[in-house]
């Protein structure tokens, strides 16, 4: 259950880095 929920975590934060980037490109 941990591991799941450190996958979501990261690919989460992935994710919302990606949208700033695109946002800010």
């Amino acid at each position: 259950m941990m591991g799941y929920v450190v996958m979501t975590g990261i690919i989460g934060s992935f994710t919302l880095a990606g949208l700033i980037l695109g946002l800010l490109a």
